[in-house]
């Protein structure tokens, strides 16, 4: 059996802010995307 799911994080609701353009706007094009996905997998025999 396995199971998979994809999952969008915003790495902001951790506290991680470094060129982020919520919280710098006049970063311009130097920000850094603050959602990252993650495909997760469980196999199970």
């Amino acid at each position: 059996m396995a199971l998979k799911a994809n999952i969008t994080i915003d790495r902001t609701d951790f506290n991680i802010r470094f060129g982020s353009k919520k919280f710098f706007e006049s970063i311009g094009d130097k920000a850094i995307y603050d959602d990252f996905a993650l495909t997760v997998s469980l196999v199970s025999e």
